[in-house]
């Protein structure tokens, strides 16, 4: 009987070293980790080129950061909602007079400006993934800063003022559209 035991307990334990051992990743293994999470890469293995992100230290920009970027560099982001937060009949003309604003970004950092098919205004911007803070620095119009939020699909985004140029009571909606538009669509809400 104290044999079998030993034996059962010997085979227990090579069991546990046996399923303990990890094969060593490969050049060839797919970046994604088998739990869903991604690997961050450093900076130069992703070749963002001159992509205004504001990178931490080490250098690395997550694969999470890089498609955030890729979707807001695409096509034109119209403001679909503007609200000023505890400014009553105000925050009603400042929605009504940002209606048709749109925002192009290009991955070289340039940011351009209109409202519906006219451009307004252009300038530099620049994204910070630690804070999730999207600054612009614009030629004409006032500077801004905001905190942004994107749906996974990359066609919705928030953002939400920060204290830095005394936005922090101003929130936007924006949708992503491919191309300029003449009037905005009518909000079925």
């Amino acid at each position: 009987m104290k044999i079998c035991q030993n034996i059962l307990l010997l085979s227990a334990f090579a069991l546990l070293a046996f399923a303990g051992c990890k094969n060593e990743p490969t050049d060839q293994d797919d970046p994604a980790a088998s739990d869903g999470t991604a690997v961050i890469k450093d900076a130069e293995e992703v070749a963002v080129g001159d992509m205004p992100i504001v990178t931490g230290p080490g250098g690395q920009i997550s694969p999470q950061t890089l498609a955030m970027v890729e979707s807001l560099t695409r096509d034109y982001w119209y403001v679909e909602q503007w609200v000023e937060i505890n400014q009553g009949s105000l925050s009603r003309e400042a929605a009504n007079a940002n209606r048709g604003r749109w925002f192009q970004f290009d991955d070289g950092g340039k940011i351009t400006m209109g409202k519906l098919k006219s451009t307004v205004d252009s300038g530099k911007w620049e994204y910070d993934p630690q804070t999730a803070r999207l600054s612009m620095d614009m030629g004409k119009e006032d500077d801004m800063e905001f905190t942004l939020k994107m749906t996974p699909d990359g066609k919705v985004m928030l953002w939400v003022g920060t204290d830095r140029f005394n936005q922090n009571n101003v929130q936007l909606k924006l949708e992503n559209y491919v191309e300029l538009m003449s009037e905005m669509p009518v909000v079925t809400n």
